[in-house]
């Protein structure tokens, strides 16, 4: 991501990025940042409480899935649900959840080049961001559930193959 920024960065002059989470590669990220110029661009906020989301998505103008594995992840899905539209590799299932230039864009896996593009052009056309970003919002409420409807999902299907509360699975002749 780091990387990406960079180049963005390097493409238009107004752009800030807020980097949220945080573990192990945090220091090298920070240190990449510095390296590249980018330190007063680029914002390491750390972890951000659950409540928060929303009001941190509300100040989003694009959220941007940098994952070389699957970018079908929470925080694609909670930007989506937010209204926010998503930049990311197409990689794993990706293209399942963003769709290319109707919730977000999608670029080849490990193409940044390609990414910061799409990134800027994002940033430079308002009002197709804002259309990107409704889409997402309406895909998100066709197609995802909430957290509570998800747990009494998964323990139907758990009643379903006979898993008892123990963990212990039932038989017939139980």
């Amino acid at each position: 991501f780091v990387r990406v920024a960079a180049r963005v960065k390097a493409q238009t002059r107004r752009v800030a990025f807020v980097v949220a989470g945080d573990g192990p590669e945090r220091a090298r990220c920070e240190a990449l940042a510095r390296s590249l110029q980018i330190e007063n661009q680029v914002y390491f906020v750390g972890a951000i409480p659950h409540a928060h989301i929303p009001d941190a998505m509300a100040t989003a103008d694009v959220l941007v899935a940098t994952s070389r594995h699957s970018n079908r992840s929470i925080a694609v899905c909670e930007a989506m649900v937010c209204g926010v539209p998503v930049a990311a590799f197409d990689t794993g299932q990706t293209h399942a959840v963003v769709h290319d230039r109707e919730t977000g864009r999608l670029v080849p896996d490990g193409d940044e080049a390609a990414l910061a593009t799409a990134i800027v052009e994002m940033l430079e056309d308002e009002e197709g961001r804002r259309t990107m970003g409704r889409h997402a919002r309406q895909f998100a409420e066709a197609n995802f559930i909430d957290w509570e409807e998800r747990v009494e999902q998964e323990i139907r299907v758990l009643e379903r193959v006979g898993v008892r509360a123990g963990g212990t699975r039932t038989t017939a002749a139980d």
